[in-house]
Parts: structure tokens; sequence; C-alpha cells
């Protein structure tokens, strides 16, 4: 059996030895990727259909967030809620963040979370977008949470690929939420240990200020920018858990800094807040990719991300003697333009990262593609050419063959003094009966000139078919 030199994927060995020079010549993989603008194989991917309360990333990978809930409105301006969200990479437009809610828990931590941080929570960002299609536009509301000390069962990562070099704004917003996570609550923590009767559990709700949903530079660096509301309970018997409302009408920064007094948390609290509450409201824009006008965002301004992580040294440096390992490590150094120059702080609009499915032309490799053009050209014009003789043969020579023979011969007029073409083939037919040896000698001659004068006339011989259309 005759052995290759080419390795082929079959299940059993193809012992002819014309296989490796065919594969050279045909090529499996050579020139396969054809020009698109050649040959015009465009893939076509169909729409994806998302669930509600499914987990979908943006293509930034950066926040977890799950589909609450999608709808539209019809000409005459109703709310139609749909079931599902039929996406296709369009991209989101106008995401607003409707609220941001921090959920502090005492009691109901894992042991590995009390480890870490003596008080925790998850915090979880309300957020509406809309994306253009044929019918128009499609709302979606998405809830992004985060908790970087997050129960064990938890299923999710976020941040996945930034650093200082890639996705460098979403790196240092992840820092500030990180230290200012684990800021506020432990300064929520320091403020319950003051309190003769503790807090176990609360909620701080964030959200805009209505007058500033079109903000300035100016306005969003203002430490009045965002609004909180909060409630929180405490024990107020062995069974007994009471409900405590302080801050029914929400206040900003200023307004929290003049109530003082035993209901409400020290005034570092609402500050940790407030900065967290900030730098979670822009890291989330960025990820959705929202920086416009109307909404600049910090992480995309090196002057202003550059003032809003002023804090973040002194912050880390002051939660060390609170916390032995974990969190106080982990966030980045302040940003500075100067030691980055050349990073790339832009947002671009984003869309959700999911899959699709496509549609590829697949063409033959070029090799093989030729050779089929080319043996059906073969075929075609062996047939053209099979076609062509039988028409002549049929019609035309054909017809020529059933016709009588001279038919197409018609006696001619001969004028006094010339000779017909029937004596000028006589002529010759005699002329070469002279000159020929192996037919008649001159005797032969002789002696049928003298019968011929003897009986007094020259015979007329029959007429004889010489070919080529002569006759004698």
């Amino acid at each position: 059996m005759y052995k290759s030199l080419y390795s082929y994927s079959l299940t059993r060995h193809y012992p002819y030895r014309w296989l490796a020079p065919v594969l050279a010549v045909g090529g499996r993989d050579w020139l396969s990727n054809w020009p698109t603008f050649l040959v015009g194989a465009y893939p076509s991917c169909e729409d994806t259909v998302i669930p509600l309360q499914a987990q979908i990333y943006t293509n930034e990978s950066a926040i977890p967030y799950t589909i609450e809930s999608v709808w539209k409105f019809t000409d005459d301006e109703q709310t139609e809620n749909l079931g599902s969200l039929v996406y296709h990479n369009q991209p989101l437009e106008q995401c607003n963040i409707s609220s941001i809610f921090c959920d502090f828990d005492i009691q109901t931590r894992s042991a590995s979370q009390m480890a870490m941080l003596p008080v925790g929570g998850t915090v979880t960002t309300t957020i509406v977008c809309y994306f253009g299609s044929k019918e128009g536009r499609t709302y979606v509301q998405l809830n992004g949470p985060f908790d970087p000390v997050g129960p064990p069962y938890r299923h999710y990562r976020s941040f996945i690929y930034s650093n200082q070099s890639y996705q460098a704004n979403l790196h240092w917003g992840h820092s500030m939420m990180r230290t200012y996570w684990a800021d506020m609550m432990w300064k929520f923590a320091e403020s319950n240990k003051k309190r003769e009767n503790p807090w176990y559990n609360g909620v701080v709700s964030v959200d805009l200020l209505p007058e500033k949903q079109i903000a300035t530079e100016q306005d969003i660096m203002d430490k009045d920018f965002l609004r909180l509301d909060c409630f929180l309970n405490q024990r107020q018997g062995p069974d007994t858990r009471t409900f405590i409302d302080f801050c029914a009408s929400r206040r900003n920064i200023t307004m929290f800094a003049a109530l003082g007094g035993d209901d409400v948390p020290d005034l570092d609290f609402w500050e940790s807040a407030n900065n967290f509450s900030k730098a979670t409201y822009f890291t989330v824009l960025a990820d959705l990719g929202r920086d416009d006008a109307s909404m600049p965002n910090i992480l995309s301004r090196p002057a202003l991300l550059k003032a809003i992580t002023q804090s973040l040294a002194f912050t880390r440096k002051n939660m060390s003697e609170a916390f032995s390992w974990g969190l106080h490590d982990t966030g980045a150094k302040s940003f500075d333009p100067s030691e980055f120059p050349s990073v790339d702080l832009t947002i671009e609009p984003a869309v959700l990262s999911t899959t699709y499915l496509c549609k590829v032309r697949v063409l033959k490799n070029p090799a093989n593609l030729i050779m089929a053009v080319l043996v059906a050209d073969i075929v075609f014009v062996s047939a053209l050419w099979r076609l062509y003789k039988w028409a002549v043969d049929t019609f035309w020579v054909g017809e020529a063959a059933t016709l009588p023979q001279c038919a197409c011969y018609k006696p001619e007029e001969v004028k006094d003094g010339e000779i017909t073409d029937e004596e000028q083939i006589e002529l010759q037919l005699i002329q070469k009966d002279f000159t020929s040896n192996d037919d008649h000698s001159m005797e032969d001659i002789g002696r049928e000139s003298r019968s011929t004068e003897q009986n007094g006339s020259w015979a007329t011989p029959e007429p004889r078919y010489l070919g080529e259309g002569v006759w004698n």
C-alpha cells in the first residue's frame, strides 16, 4: 500500500496514489475565505429573544443586569407590556437611573461575610433604557446588583476585563465603588455601636433631583447632586421590631448635616453614602454607554475623575485599621492624568451581549469551484456542439443528400466556335489515354481508330460518372 506524505482525517486508510496530488492541487483550505464584497456571502442573523428575569451583560462586561420588564407605547400612547425582549444588537439610548437601593444587613450574613466585614449589604441599581427598531422604540428596565462581599451561592461576576489600560474608566469606577461601599458599611457599623438599641437592618435609597435631569459638569460635582431617603429597623423588645422612618422627606447631604440627633447616623456615614452613590451612578451609566451633553460622565473627563478620586487613598488608609485583610487593599490609587497621559477614557455606546442564530453562506474553495465551473462549461459546450451537428445533419446536409443527381445542373447555351464542357472533358480523357502505359498501348489506340474509320463513324461511348460531379 502506498504511504502518503500527507495525513488526512479519514476513518480508514485510503490506498490510492493519486489522492495526495489531488489534495495538494485542490487544496482543502487554500483561499477558503472569499472576500464578501466579491461573492456577496454576507451572514444573516435572526433576532434573539431574551426572557424576563434573564441575566445579561453589556459588551463592557462590567455589571450583570436582570431584565425586569419590557414595554412599548402604542399609537394612542398606551403602555403595551411585553413578555420578552426581542433584540438585535441595537445600541442602548438615553439610559437613566431611576434609583439606587443600598440594603444594609447585619443578622443574616454568613460567617465568611462576617469575617470579612461585620456589616454588609447588596446595592441594586434600577435603570430604564430604550433602543430603536423598525416597529419603534422598545423600553427595558434593568436591575444591576453590586455586592463585593456577596453570599457564597452567588453565581455572577462583575468588572471582568477592566484594568488601568483597558476600560480604564470602568476600572476607576469599580475602585471607587468597592472603596466607598466598604467605607459606607464601616461607618454604619461605627455609628450603630453608639446606640443603646442598635439597628439590625435598613435601606438607603438614592435618586436624582428632578431639576438635575439635565446637568452640567458643575452640577454633577456638587455634593447635593443626589438626594437620599432611608429607613432603619431596630428592636424595641425581645420579639418586637419597629419600623422607624426618619427620612420621609428626601434630603440631600446639606439637609442631613443639619439634622443631627440620635435618630440619624453620623454625618460621616451620609458623606460616604453620597460618595458611593455618585460613583455607582456614573459607573453604571458608563457601562451602559451614557455620556452626552445632557448628562456628562465623570469617568470620561480626566479633570473630574481626578477630583472625585482624591479621597480614595485617605479612605483606604482609615479602613486599614478596621480590617485585618480584604477590601482596603483592593482599590486603585487616585487618578492622575500626568501618570496616565495616553489612557483612553472614551465611553462608547453600549449593546447587550447575547448570542444570535446566524446563517453564513459557505462557498467551495477556489480550486474545487474553478474545477466545477470548468467541467460545467465543457459539458455545456459539448451539448451545444452536438445540437449544432444534429441541426446541420438534419435540416441542411440531409435535405441536400435527397436531391436527384444533376438536379443542380442545367444546360448552357454554346456559342459558335466554342468547345463545350463535355467536349473538353472528352479531349482530356483521350489525352490521358495516350499517355497512360497501364491502361492502353499505342497499337490498341491505332486499331481502335482504324476500326472506327472502317465503320464510317465514331462510336459514342456510354456516359460514365467520373466522380466529383464529372460525367463522361
